[in-house]
């Protein structure tokens, strides 16, 4: 509203200033609320993300080492 005020050489603090400084948003803006016809707002839709499902395989998966236990000897 201060920025329009001040391109216009309008007071946003004086009341009769502020309406028109309301209108001229309304008209540039294409708004249409000084026609008086309601504008229909649709709801909002919330999206959530889904984890992707991870694929099931029968197969065991392949390691890159091999490991083979041992016993710690009594001095360790």
């Amino acid at each position: 509203f201060f920025l329009v005020g001040q391109l216009k050489g309008l007071d946003c603090n004086r009341a009769a200033d502020f309406v028109e400084i309301l209108e001229i948003i309304d008209r540039d803006l294409g708004l249409g609320l000084a026609s008086g016809t309601p504008v229909s707002v649709p709801p909002a839709t919330v999206r959530r993300a889904v984890p992707d499902k991870p694929e099931e395989t029968s197969e065991k998966p392949v390691k890159p080492y091999q490991f083979r236990e041992q016993k710690f000897p009594l001095a360790e």
